[in-house]
């Protein structure tokens, strides 16, 4: 993934927990909240969000957590200022969180887009099977009671190509999540 030059790409989810979770959670258990974030693809900027469900399960016997982010609106922004410009707010089709195992406290797995409506996305935007990406989460206070995490999405460069210059060629999607734990109910 090329880096973006002298720019700081940053989300949080304003969570309550900052302690890790007393016990990993059990098959069945769900999260909802948020998701913000930002969009860069040919030096233009979007900021997002969205609404994200998290759940728990088992992949092969071991515990793994996955989910889906809905309804991303885009809001364009200026370039010098980063506020909102002028134009009309667009949309991203769903995220898909594949399931992802544990490791050393942390749950993680593929992050894919999926298929783009047509007029939905900002024009010219790669299509959905041209990105890349991961996420990677936590559960956090008594009882899993929330779950906080990142992910990452990205169009790779083609081969040989020098990352400082050719980054304004790729397509990048970065965003924090946070979600506090449900009673069960269904998405």
């Amino acid at each position: 993934m090329g880096v973006l030059p002298e720019r700081v790409i940053a989300a949080k989810a304003g969570l309550s927990f900052g302690a890790p979770a007393d016990a990993l959670p059990e098959a069945g258990a769900r999260w909802r909240g948020r998701v913000s974030g930002h969009l860069f693809f040919d030096r233009r900027r979007w900021a997002l969000a969205g609404d994200v469900v998290i759940e728990a399960g088992l992949t092969d016997g071991e515990p793994a957590l996955f989910g889906r982010i809905d309804g991303i609106a885009l809001v364009p922004l200026d370039a010098k200022s980063l506020r909102p410009a002028a134009g009309v707010p667009g949309r991203l089709p769903a995220l898909v969180l594949e399931a992802g195992p544990a490791a050393d406290g942390a749950w993680s797995g593929v992050v894919r887009i999926d298929s783009f409506e047509p007029g939905a996305a900002p024009e010219g935007l790669p299509r959905a099977g041209a990105f890349r990406g991961d996420w990677q989460a936590a559960v956090h206070g008594p009882g899993a009671a929330e779950v906080a995490g990142r992910l990452r999405l990205w169009t790779p460069l083609v081969d040989g190509a020098d990352a400082a210059g050719a980054w304004p060629a790729q397509a990048v999607l970065v965003g924090g999540f946070g979600a506090v734990r449900t009673k069960g109910d269904r998405p």
